[in-house]
């Protein structure tokens, strides 16, 4: 939500909450993935962490690798990217903020297409699936069918993670 909308209080829509949330979580995951390369990998250089975050991130959610630097390492790097990949439900504190990214993005999609089923969707579980991780349903994020609910908990766990959860 932009700095404007909160100094007039203009109240949010569960669509910029859903996009907030998603940002945040995604800087949270990108910065754990980085910290855990740097450190395990000792990837020279260590600017090579940030790409290979950005590619293992990008990979888990079915999406292209932002940025042409990591497009190319992406393609270099396939292997080490995709077993990284795989090797993410290992990481508690990811999979956790993964499974809500997942969510996020999930509720996100439905709300944009209208389509509960649409073929993102498809796409996004089907790479959850291959990579052992889960997509929680409403019931399992707030304990309701309340989508709007369910939004707000995911947004309050992305905040939370984003300040608190940056330690793998």
């Amino acid at each position: 939500m932009g700095l404007l909308s909160r100094l007039f209080g203009r109240r949010p829509t569960p669509v910029t909450i859903l996009e907030d949330a998603i940002e945040r979580l995604q800087i949270g995951i990108a910065t754990n993935l980085m910290l855990d390369y740097s450190t395990r990998l000792k990837l020279q250089p260590p600017g090579d962490a940030v790409l290979l975050a950005n590619c293992v991130l990008s990979y888990a959610t079915a999406m292209n690798p932002v940025g042409e630097s990591a497009q190319q390492y992406g393609k270099t790097h396939a292997d080490l990217v995709r077993n990284e990949a795989l090797g993410l439900v290992a990481l508690a504190k990811v999979a956790e903020a993964l499974s809500y990214l997942y969510a996020a993005i999930t509720l996100l999609l439905a709300i944009r297409t209208r389509d509960p089923f649409s073929e993102s969707s498809a796409q996004l579980g089907a790479r959850a699936t291959e990579l052992s991780l889960h997509i929680p349903n409403t019931y399992d994020i707030c304990g309701s069918g309340d989508a709007v609910e369910c939004i707000q908990a995911i947004a309050t766990f992305a905040v939370n993670y984003q300040r608190f959860g940056t330690v793998v």
